[in-house]
């Protein structure tokens, strides 16, 4: 004779519904630590992270996603870009996207190829910035402020053009 089933509501299949209650109370002061005092639902990604901290402006966060949204559709990370509208990037949007990455990445290299990693690793990749070490993946502080702020000028001023 077996064990006697869980009680509860279940699937089909058999496997036991498991009721949802939110985030514990250490992941809330986590959200809440991680933001210093905005808003904790911000905190998904070191770029809505230091924004809500209030380390990068308005313009340099709009570029830096544009940015990322760009890259994503340009080399191709589909599991994130089909998520967006429930459908492939049309012909147009790759060729925005492209067009954007190039002109974005010749703006970057100006300032230099130190800031060009550091925004793609906190842009693109959803890595954190390195403040004290030397050695290590995550980008430096200076280099990736220097560079989203040039993005930042480059992206105003292109989107004063078009308009």
């Amino acid at each position: 004779m077996g064990r006697k089933r869980k009680p509860g509501e279940r699937y089909k299949c058999g496997k036991l519904k498991r009721e949802r209650d939110g985030p514990t109370p250490e992941l809330e002061f986590h959200r809440a630590v991680t933001v210093a005092g905005g808003d904790p639902t911000q905190s998904t990604t070191p770029l809505d992270a230091m924004h809500e901290r209030g380390q990068i402006t308005q313009n340099e966060y709009n570029a830096a996603l544009e940015y990322s949204r760009c890259h994503r559709i340009r080399y191709g990370a589909g599991y994130q870009t089909n998520r967006e509208h429930g459908r492939e990037p049309t012909e147009r949007q790759m060729i925005r996207a492209r067009e954007f990455v190039e002109a974005a990445t010749e703006i970057l290299l100006r300032v230099s190829r130190e800031a060009k990693n550091a925004v793609d690793n906190v842009a693109c990749y959803q890595r954190g910035i390195r403040t004290c070490a030397r050695n290590g993946k995550r980008p430096r502080k200076r280099a990736f402020f220097m560079g989203v702020e040039a993005l930042a000028k480059w992206y105003v001023r292109a989107e004063k053009k078009a308009a």
